[in-house]
């Protein structure tokens, strides 16, 4: 019988010279057992049925298990507590909170909050509204976070990015609106009469518009967090990642150049929903124009303050680089536990200057002594009012307005933020929960937009500085607010003479790290072209096209890759390493044994409507046939062909090895002739195909009837076709479409070994069947080998 023919395959192999084996003595192994198809594995092992139609959909629709325990309230006590540690960590982490952490966490907080000031009154500039709204941001929304989020590193608040998304959203809705002209900075004190009749300074009404967008985006954020939503974020790969990021540091160091140099020209929109639409290269014009004009549009002092800042930044960096980094101290001195310290043992000192606070300071003091402001007619904060956050409540018709903005800064800054939790959580080996996360982020930005704060990111500078500062847990943030607290309190109006130009090199300063994902350019080049390609794609359009509608084309291109991947995906034509049942590329390799007559064949893709012409083209050509003229050229000798002769040998095993052999001359060159060529580049005509469908994710309905045709084509070319290691759920697809009625199981096999040991052994299972053709309006009978068609017996 089929089924006891025993298949020995030994992985000790020669090379086609036979001098030397390919592999060690040692590493021989003797695979023994039965050859099988999948009609004999049904047979040892009972399929399970298959569902019907209705349970199938109701399976599809059905929101998966993560998605439900999330809509579904906890209802026993475990479940409550489990349910309070999972969406309140500070339980957890006060819980467990250990004493020689207090110092660290005390010293990282303060030192973050040096960097929360001048960056949040920087950032809260680049986001159009008054600089003391950054440090709004930095104060409410990061007590949330640290109750709320899994983080024990994560620096959220005011980030570049995000400002600037803020900043073109705000002015969308006000064009959108019909009031342009609160977006110019020389209207910032205009009344405007809403429409519910209520009059609000333009600067008001970009807090507010600011303030409901954040609520909106906080809000969505919640939904997905709690409908374990976050393989969204799957929409934006790596690369597309690093391409948008970096433009958005080239766009938001163009949009600081008038500060730097004290210009006053402000670029209008060409569009109403797309405010940054061709922004970047209109600015840098306008720019170089009045500087090569100088000094007619530049402010000499102020150009020269920010040389200055600029100096002062770079050498303190250096400072704190090289100088304090190499600082190391006693064990006594860095931990509470000194009984286990040894007095060998030296770690990295924990603090560093903050340098951007020096700056400010320093710039402050300055800028009082000479008088910027009146003297040099240089721009500065102005003044600011020492108070904590005031409350405000969002806007409906905002809301509404500044919806798909929202959901763009949602997304924007879940990923953001989440990728340098996870990045911070490897280094420090703890684990983040993303969902959870969705949820501290949106419940950071609901509530803190209750107190006049736009929408909080977590800072990859920040973090960072964060984490080398010794931080240990989430109560650095709390620190950090309490710090951010005070100066709103009691130190914020000191703020008043700090010039603008100032917190335009602090933030240029600031994304200056940014750049070295240009380096990103030279890994892909190395690794994938596509993804080289969808880097540069979004870079570009993000530059050209602004940060909004940039991010769309850049998420649009990217999946068209992946279907431009799909539809056109990797093909091979397979040999057998000698002695093995290893099977590889015969282009890639040169000691791969071929076998005359048998053709392997594997594509690497879902077979769908998108690459089943592919499939079907790339059989052919490496069949070399063209199925369709050979079906036309031979059609007549198809009708005259009314006789055939069979020998059929019985074999040992119980095999019957069926030889067909035509009676005409001219059948005799039908298979390997006509349009297309049968004849097999290993030697000898054609007589199998064995396709490999373990990389076929999966088969659509265009997929089986494609593989049907291919079946079917081939097996009236005298041609037979295997299938080899498909997944059960693409069998059980064939099974629905009636592919198994047409063409029985016995020619699908689990693995692509069992396919080629039958082919190799010459064995068919297959029966004589009646096929009428109709020759001359006569129908007539004739006995053909149905290959590629009927069902047969076991044997």
């Amino acid at each position: 019988m089929a089924d006891q023919n025993e298949a020995t395959v030994e992985s000790q192999a020669v090379n086609s010279n036979d001098d030397e084996p390919l592999v060690s003595p040692r590493d021989h192994i003797l695979i023994n057992r039965l050859k099988f198809n999948e009609l004999k594995i049904e047979q040892v092992l009972t399929p399970k049925a298959i569902p019907p139609p209705l349970q199938r959909v109701l399976s599809v629709i059905t929101p998966p298990e993560p998605v439900l325990s999330g809509i579904k309230p906890p209802l026993s006590r475990s479940a409550w507590l489990r349910f309070l540690l999972t969406h309140l960590p500070i339980l957890h982490w006060m819980w467990t909170y250990k004493a020689q952490y207090l110092f660290r966490d005390i010293i990282a907080g303060i030192s973050v909050a040096m960097l929360h000031v001048p960056q949040g009154l920087a950032y809260g500039l680049l986001a159009g509204l008054d600089p003391v709204y950054g440090l709004y941001t930095s104060f409410v929304p990061v007590i949330m976070y640290s109750i709320f989020g899994t983080s024990k590193h994560l620096s959220i608040g005011t980030f570049a990015v995000v400002s600037l998304l803020i900043r073109n959203s705000v002015k969308s809705v006000l064009i959108g609106k019909g009031l342009d002209y609160c977006t110019s900075l020389n209207h910032r004190l205009a009344v405007v009469v809403l429409e519910d009749g209520s009059n609000i300074t333009c600067n008001d009404l970009k807090v507010q518009i600011a303030v409901s967008l954040a609520f909106t985006s906080g809000l969505i954020m919640v939904v997905m967090g709690l409908l374990k939503m976050g393989f969204v974020t799957l929409l934006l790969s790596d690369p597309l990642i690093s391409g948008y990021t970096t433009a958005s540091a080239v766009l938001v160091i163009s949009s600081q150049l008038s500060q730097i140099f004290g210009l006053s020209f402000q670029i209008n929109s060409l569009s109403v929903w797309f405010p940054g639409l061709l922004s970047f290269p209109r600015t840098v014009v306008e720019v170089f124009i009045e500087v090569f004009q100088w000094p007619k549009y530049v402010n000499t002092a102020t150009f020269v303050a920010s040389l200055i800042s600029f100096f002062i930044l770079i050498v303190l960096d250096i400072v704190n680089n090289k100088l304090i980094a190499r600082i190391k101290i006693c064990c006594c001195l860095y931990s509470s536990q000194k009984k286990k310290c040894h007095t060998s043992k030296r770690f990295p000192f924990p603090l560093r200057i903050p340098i951007a606070l020096v700056l400010v300071v320093f710039s402050i003091g300055v800028s009082s002594a000479i008088d910027y402001e009146h003297r040099w007619n240089g721009t500065v904060v102005g003044t600011v009012a020492t108070s904590l956050p005031p409350l405000s409540l969002p806007r409906p018709e905002f809301m509404l307005a500044s919806l798909p903005n929202a959901v763009l800064i949602a997304i924007v800054s879940f990923v953001i933020s989440v990728s340098v939790a996870d990045l911070l959580a490897k280094k420090y080996k703890y684990t983040v929960n993303s969902s959870q996360e969705l949820i501290a982020y949106g419940v950071s930005n609901v509530i803190g937009s209750l107190f006049s704060s736009y929408c909080a990111t977590g800072s990859i500078s920040r973090s960072g500085f964060q984490a080398s500062a010794g931080g240990k847990t989430q109560l650095t943030s709390l620190i950090s607010s309490i710090v951010v607290c005070v100066v709103l309190i009691s130190l914020v109006s000191l703020f008043r003479a700090l010039p603008q130009a100032v917190l335009g090199v602090i933030v240029c300063m600031g994304l200056f790290g940014m750049f070295k994902q240009f380096k990103d350019i030279v890994r892909y080049f190395r690794l994938s072209f596509a993804d080289l390609l969808a880097w540069i794609v979004v870079f570009v359009a993000t530059l050209l096209l602004g940060v909004d509608l940039g991010l769309i084309t850049g998420v649009v291109f990217s999946l068209l890759l992946v279907l431009i991947r799909t539809a056109l995906p990797y093909s091979a034509v397979l040999g057998q390493v000698p002695g093995t049942e290893i099977f590889r590329n015969i282009t890639h390799f040169d000691k791969i044994n071929t076998i005359p007559g048998l053709l392997l064949f594997r594509f690497q893709a879902p077979l769908c409507f998108l690459s089943s012409y592919v499939f079907r083209r790339r059989l052919e050509q490496a069949a070399q046939m063209d199925l369709r003229e050979w079906g036309k050229k031979n059609d007549g000798i198809l009708k005259k062909l009314v006789t055939k002769v069979f020998h059929c040998h019985e074999e040992s095993s119980g095999v019957h090895i069926v030889d067909v052999i035509p009676q005409t001359a001219e059948h005799s060159d039908m298979v390997t002739s006509g349009a297309g060529s049968a004849e097999h580049s290993a030697g000898g005509p054609l007589h199998t195909i064995v396709i490999d469908c373990a990389p076929m994710g999966f088969i659509d309905a265009v997929g089986v009837k494609t593989l049907t045709q291919i079946v079917d084509d081939f097996g009236n070319a005298g041609i037979q076709v295997m299938i080899a290691a498909m997944t059960k759920e693409n069998r059980d697809m064939l099974d629905r479409s009636g592919f198994y009625k047409k063409f029985g199981k016995e020619w699908l096999f689990p693995t692509l070994q069992d396919a080629v040991e039958l082919a190799k052994s010459g064995s068919s299972l297959l029966q004589k069947q009646d096929v009428k053709l109709e020759h001359d309006g006569i129908q007539e009978a004739i006995e053909m080998p149905p290959i590629g068609h009927g069902t047969a017996d076991m044997g």
